[in-house]
């Protein structure tokens, strides 16, 4: 059944637009059918309180003067509701822009036949706009539901990535002879990258590095597992600490991961390297993780190859330990992949994007110069503003994490810097 009522507005002299114009359109609507009800309603009725307009249709009679933000509004209220609005109006440009917003307008000679025919139209396809009708509440009601589930989200990824700064070191100790300075970009909330360094005993001290495969929070959740397997030192049957070798304490990771992993099929790579800041010698094992690299204050760059297969993957794996010897103008730079898509060639596309390239190891090159003068801290803090304002920085591939140790020479620029002096001028000259 139609809802066959039509609402008439009349801007003024509601009665005389009844009889004038509405009666003639009533007689003629007997070619489609029964003569449909009426409501009456004066401009400021329906713009005062658009709730009242029950019809299936709307015919806006205008006489005399009338508000054109008054109209406007009116129109505006009846579009939102899906209400069909058929205007006689005097012939002018203001009543003809409404054509725009969907409104049929004539003027006050359309032949009543044709207004009858435009009316019926409207009531005819009633049952479409209420189908219409309901299938925007449903999908407000989806949306708002869609919403707070993206907040909830939004909410526990927050929280997510407080929890897991808890597992990052608050600062870096500050060693005598050594320098050590960190990057860390997660790609998301959370990041499937983590780092550490700590204090083993007067002499030595451990940094690690691993990055878990994947992203979000799956990866963040393997690092939480990587950072409480790895076991720095042991406590020996006379209650001594004893610290445990990097390739030791790599391959007990390496076992943690496997059980953990037998069910959820996650791997990561790493790698653990223990230095001796009274000789700073480092001993390093490496699994399945890019080979650190040994850069100079010349700019000069070696990478120390070797190590063993990714973390997770062979339960019995052995990792060999290599010795580097960090020469007082050396940093040695233990890194993540995913600085290998993080400086793409200029003009690349979407797909060129992914692709890795060796750009990142110039970067790396220049910053044992760069810290000559100004520290690694503020070295790593000027290539964070490179990554975050170079294009695309927005859509970032892979979390970054760049942890660097520095020989005498960059402790002494950091120790210069802290006494607000300049470097002395042995260590600016190295890197000339």
């Amino acid at each position: 059944m139609l809802n066959a009522t039509v609402t008439l507005i009349a801007s003024d002299r509601l009665e005389q637009a009844t009889s004038r114009w509405w009666q003639p359109i009533a007689e003629a609507w007997t070619m489609h059918g029964e003569t449909p009800s009426v409501q009456a309603l004066s401009m400021s009725e329906a713009v005062e309180q658009p709730g009242v307009v029950v019809g299936s249709s709307v015919l806006l009679v205008i006489t005399g003067q009338s508000s054109t933000s008054d109209l406007a509004k009116l129109v505006d209220r009846l579009s939102a509701r899906l209400l069909p609005l058929v205007i006689l109006a005097p012939a002018h440009p203001r009543y003809e822009a409404f054509r725009d917003d969907g409104v049929i307008v004539e003027t006050h000679d359309a032949h009543p036949e044709a207004i009858a025919s435009m009316l019926y139209a409207g009531v005819a396809r009633q049952p479409v706009i209420e189908s219409i009708r309901n299938e925007l509440r449903a999908l407000r009601r989806a949306q708002a539901g869609l919403t707070d589930h993206i907040d909830r989200m939004h909410s526990e990824l927050q929280l997510a990535a407080i929890i897991q700064q808890d597992f990052l070191p608050s600062s870096l100790p500050v060693v005598d002879g050594l320098d050590f300075s960190v990057l860390y970009r997660p790609c998301g909330y959370v990041s499937g990258d983590i780092y550490d360094v700590v204090r083993l005993d007067e002499n030595r001290i451990g940094f690690f590095v691993a990055d878990a495969t994947g992203h979000g929070v799956p990866a963040a959740l393997m690092t939480m597992v990587l950072s409480r397997a790895l076991h720095t030192t042991d406590i020996d049957d006379q209650g001594r600490t004893r610290v445990v070798p990097p390739g030791e304490a790599i391959a007990r990771l390496n076992g943690a991961i496997v059980r953990q992993a037998a069910s959820t099929h996650r791997f990561a790579t790493g790698m653990y390297g223990i230095i001796d800041r009274s000789t700073n010698v480092a001993k390093i094992a490496v699994a399945g993780h890019p080979p650190p690299l040994l850069v100079r204050a010349d700019g000069t760059a070696r990478t120390v190859d070797g190590g063993g297969p990714m973390l997770g993957v062979f339960p019995e794996a052995e990792y060999e330990e290599i010795e580097v010897e960090l020469r007082d103008d050396e940093m040695l730079i233990v890194y993540s992949d995913g600085f290998e898509t993080t400086f793409p060639d200029a003009g690349a596309n979407q797909h060129e994007r992914r692709l890795p390239t060796q750009r990142y190891i110039e970067r790396f090159s220049s910053l044992g110069g760069r810290s000559m003068s100004i520290g690694i801290g503020q070295a790593l803090d000027d290539l964070a503003v490179e990554i975050d304002t170079q294009s695309g920085s927005l859509h970032q591939l892979d979390d970054l994490t760049a942890l660097v140790v520095g020989g005498r020479d960059y402790a002494g620029v950091r120790d210069a810097l802290d006494l607000g002096a300049e470097p002395e001028p042995e260590f600016r000259s190295k890197a000339a």
